[in-house]
């Protein structure tokens, strides 16, 4: 058996005895409803979008921040100016 093999072998095998027999409720899924899943599924994608939402807001604020050009990067430049002058 080569190295990759052996790796494979210990990842599915090995770690799997050796995870239900020391966590048996690990490798146990539950009985879930249909309903359920449903709404997990349409939870977490809700959750998810909301959080990409955030997230590119936040990158479009960034970019018009050290923008030069836009409203926003002329005030960074502004403000940091007085602050260097100041110190």
């Amino acid at each position: 058996m080569n190295r990759k093999d052996r790796t494979e072998h210990f990842r599915n095998e090995v770690t799997k005895e050796w995870y239900s027999w020391a966590y048996p409720h690990f490798y146990k899924a539950p009985v879930l409803s249909d309903e359920y899943e449903k709404e997990m599924e349409t939870f977490f994608t809700r959750e998810f979008r909301h959080y990409l939402a955030a997230y590119r807001i936040q990158q479009h604020y960034l970019a018009a921040r050290l923008n030069p050009f836009t409203h926003y990067g002329i005030n960074k430049i502004n403000s940091d100016y007085e602050e260097y002058l100041n110190n």
